[in-house]
């Protein structure tokens, strides 16, 4: 179970550690900030919480995520199912840009690489750009203005722009999305979460996605003006998809928390995490392949 992912997540953790003993003595010279700030998640599909991008500011982003599929689940037990595997690489490129004070727009486009290892059927490899998200955010409360919190709205679509196929990662379908987050920034401290929703129009084979929940959480200390060191959590809920009118029974469910840390250079505009997330809790509808943990990284420049 859970406790399976916590080599990875000393490994993680032993990384951040000797990462801040340099962060440390960096810091003592760094007089940029008199007290250090702690910057956003590191998930793929991480959101920010309520803040958004500062007017005229361009930041783009490289998220990835390596996931082992090798366990089988169905509701909320693991089964002694076969040999069968996949091993997942999602890389997604964003771009943010601030275009007003408290308004930005935002895309994700991934990348996908997946080897499938079927034990007595033949193996094959889903690759491909998936579907683009674009979003308009605006944030309308904010601790700048006295408030306690910053929160913010989100309002979007998923375009089709994957590749589609038996074995292409597209959809073909439009997606209406809605959303929103918000964040508490004291001193050293970041507490924050965010949620989007998503609905989407019938795409190709008759195939109409089930509608996608994700929740993101995340807290984060400031160790340094270096170095962040924290805790991440995501939760997805993916609905039964429907192909020409039938239920598919595939509703799956899962919640992933684990350790992270951020670097930060700020005098390049630059900010490198990593995490380790174990899964915490696992539902699916009928039998599937899940993963026990996953490791997500992230690189992100600011112009």
């Amino acid at each position: 179970m859970i406790w399976k992912v916590w080599p990875a997540a000393l490994l993680c953790v032993a990384i951040a550690v000797a990462l801040s003993s340099n962060a440390l003595a960096a810091d003592q010279k760094d007089s940029t900030s008199s007290i250090p700030r702690p910057a956003a998640g590191v998930s793929v599909y991480y959101a920010s919480g309520g803040f958004t991008v500062p007017a005229g500011k361009f930041i783009g982003a490289l998220n990835y995520r390596y996931a082992d599929q090798d366990e089988w689940y169905e509701h909320t037990s693991s089964l002694s199912g076969d040999d069968s595997k996949k091993v997942g690489h999602l890389n997604c490129i964003k771009f943010r840009y601030g275009i007003a004070e408290d308004w930005d727009v935002r895309t994700a486009t991934p990348y996908v690489h997946t080897e499938v290892d079927l034990e007595n059927r033949d193996d094959f490899t889903v690759e491909g750009i998936g579907d683009t998200l674009i979003q308009l955010r605006h944030r309308f409360v904010s601790q700048r203005d006295g408030a306690p919190v910053d929160v913010s709205w989100d309002l979007g679509f998923q375009a089709p722009t994957g590749e589609t196929g038996d074995r292409d990662p597209g959809t073909g379908a439009w997606g209406g999305l809605i959303g929103g987050g918000v964040t508490y920034l004291s001193g050293r401290h970041r507490l924050e979460a965010d949620m989007s929703y998503v609905m989407f129009t019938e795409g190709d084979d008759d195939l109409t996605k089930g509608d996608r929940t994700r929740v993101n959480g995340h807290y984060a200390y400031a160790v340094t003006n270096r170095l962040d060191l924290g805790l991440e959590c995501n939760f997805e809920w993916t609905q039964e998809d429907d192909i020409d009118g039938t239920d598919q029974g595939n509703d799956q469910k899962a919640l992933y928390i684990g350790p992270k840390f951020n670097t930060k250079w700020k005098e390049y505009g630059l900010i490198f995490g990593g995490a380790v997330l174990g899964a915490a809790y696992r539902e699916c509808e009928r039998e599937s392949l899940t993963e026990e943990w996953r490791v997500e990284a992230k690189l992100i420049k600011s112009f």
